[in-house]
């Protein structure tokens, strides 16, 4: 079984003793328990019906129902659950500290892809590999289409790391296309939502009304993107694809993913200088500002982008509101996917007056 399932079924029984302890929250203790059990089914085990079972197996040793071929992930002697402690053991918190959550456990093959990619010197083999997961065509395939994507990529590194980031679905009759990403719609609560944030829906302008059934044949085997390619790749790499195509239709030369993202998302040269974009995909602009507050763009981004939906849906005052948040980075100008195309002209009309 990929190392990918297993990940995510530990994390969620971790999850789950977490948030019992803190929270007593039932709601992911039956997510956890339910994933528990249709794993240990599988392997012809019996799975727990009541909370105190479902403590026992988690305070087994992991390789009691894990087969030993994911030794290299856990410490397969020791158990999740840590009685003594009440809590999650040293060995699922050491795995949690080296493995992180589901979603970056999940877009491990990007960074793989990036690094396989620089070692031999091909931004072209990392920049088709990050097209393929930021295209909503892409999304969700059947077995043939799969099959073909997978064939057609020659690099086998980069074969490799592909099928990683999809996971089968025996239940797609169950969900819906997202009109926006192309990902599964799942009902919840008296709605369809994409994905756990439902990013899609908050920046949608009229939502999901009526969204339609995926056509496959009868019978066909379906791949999608795993959720965390989907939430950190996807979703976000759409509008980085849009603006990129903007931009391009009147700066030809301007490239996607430069030097394997150093240079941020979009790079374009002007000839006496090169203009760099990253384009931040957050529905606040607070949440925004704190993250590039915590955390240091591309080595030399100069110009953050906000995508048009993502404007519209922050607010009117967005832009203004994130330039007030970060009015200390003099490193960071702030503009609007709308701005872009005028932005680069008055830099490119500076550049040739400084140049006469």
């Amino acid at each position: 079984m990929d190392d990918h399932i297993i990940h995510e079924l530990l994390t969620l029984q971790m999850d789950g003793i977490r948030k019992y302890i803190d929270q007593q929250d039932h709601q992911s203790v039956r997510k956890a328990m339910n994933a528990l059990a249709a794993y240990l089914m599988s392997r012809g085990l019996k799975p727990p019906s009541a909370l105190n079972q479902w403590f026992e197996w988690l305070a087994r040793p992991v390789g009691t129902w894990v087969d030993s071929s994911h030794e290299d992930l856990f410490n397969l002697a020791e158990p999740v659950f840590d009685r003594r402690i009440k809590d999650i053991s040293f060995a699922a918190f050491c795995f949690s500290q080296r493995f992180g959550s589901t979603d970056d456990y999940q877009t491990r093959p990007v960074l793989q892809v990036r690094d396989h990619c620089k070692q031999h010197h091909s931004e072209e083999g990392y920049v088709r590999f990050r097209s393929i997961l930021t295209q909503s065509k892409f999304a969700v395939l059947d077995q043939e289409d799969y099959v073909r994507l997978i064939s057609d990529e020659k690099d086998l590194i980069i074969r490799e790391q592909l099928m990683k980031c999809y996971e089968r679905i025996d239940d797609w009759r169950e969900y819906r296309k997202c009109p926006r990403c192309g990902w599964t719609l799942h009902f919840e609560r008296g709605e369809w939502r994409c994905g756990t944030y439902n990013a899609c829906w908050k920046v949608s302008k009229h939502g999901f009304i009526h969204p339609k059934a995926f056509r496959f044949k009868k019978g066909s085997r379906v791949y999608r993107l795993k959720p965390g390619i989907h939430r950190s790749v996807l979703v976000p790499g759409l509008p980085e694809q849009r603006i990129y195509e903007k931009v391009r239709k009147t700066y030809p030369q301007a490239e996607l993913y430069p030097n394997f993202d150093h240079d941020g998302d979009i790079r374009v040269d002007l000839g006496g200088c090169r203009v760099l974009f990253d384009v931040k995909s957050y529905l606040s602009p607070h949440g925004l500002a704190k993250h590039l507050e915590l955390s240091k763009n591309g080595e030399n981004v100069q110009v953050i982008v906000i995508p048009s939906e993502y404007e519209v849906e922050g607010g009117p005052l967005y832009v203004k509101r994130l330039k007030s948040r970060l009015s200390g980075r003099k490193d960071l100008q702030i503009i609007s996917e709308r701005k872009i195309i005028r932005y680069l002209k008055e830099k490119e009309r500076r550049e040739q007056i400084q140049c006469v």
